[in-house]
């Protein structure tokens, strides 16, 4: 509809967050005020389903304590679709959701928990990655999903890490002179190769930029 729509992390009438939208000439609403029964902290803001609708996760509240994902229409009619429990299928979500080329939604809980959430809000875990990622997944060219880990890997400064079906493997361990603590994600140019960022590492031990 040309609108942009986010959220907050804190505020909003229960100060645990807010679903917003705002028009290109600067006209703010707040569609939905998260209230701990249905979520709060929703860190990972939107991503737009295929059916017009918004889905999301927030990092705490809902019916277990460790968060949810979420929908919700442009117009703010919000549905929690899966409650997280902090066991098996982890929990405190900070990674933003991806749409998959099924149609289906993906992502990372903690403490290193891969997911997939169909639009109906049937959930499965896929597998375990290295720890924790503040990144969203990115599913590339070849179908597999690539990711990083904030921490974790062979020096504990970070991880690259695939999936294909429910085996993950570590591509790749942060050491430092070659960057460490990545947080940002990762993209695909398009010569095929995977590029991110490190947050820290490199000759200055201010981050890199890298490709594999």
């Amino acid at each position: 509809d040309g609108n942009i729509y986010g959220t907050t992390s804190t505020g909003g009438l229960h100060s645990v967050g807010i679903v917003f939208r705002i028009t290109p000439t600067g006209s703010f609403s707040v569609l939905y005020n998260f209230d701990k029964t249905h979520g709060s902290t929703p860190v990972g803001g939107l991503v737009l389903g295929t059916d017009g609708n918004f889905y999301g996760t927030t990092e705490l509240g809902s019916a277990n304590g460790y968060g949810n994902i979420f929908k919700i229409t442009p117009a703010g009619v919000l549905t929690v679709l899966y409650n997280f429990t902090g066991n098996a299928d982890g929990g405190l979500t900070v990674a933003p959701l991806i749409v998959g080329m099924d149609g289906n939604f993906y992502g990372t809980t903690y403490p290193g928990v891969a997911f997939k959430l169909s639009p109906s809000g049937v959930f499965k875990v896929i597998g375990k990655i290295p720890t924790v990622s503040y990144a969203p997944l990115l599913q590339a060219d070849d179908g597999a999903f690539y990711g990083v880990t904030q921490f974790g890997g062979t020096h504990s400064a970070g991880a690259i890490y695939k999936i294909v079906g429910t085996k993950v493997t570590t591509l790749y361990s942060f050491d430092g002179p070659h960057g460490a603590y990545p947080i940002g994600g990762l993209v695909q140019g398009a010569d095929g190769n995977l590029y991110g960022t490190t947050t820290s590492g490199g000759s200055g031990n201010a981050g890199v930029i890298f490709r594999m």
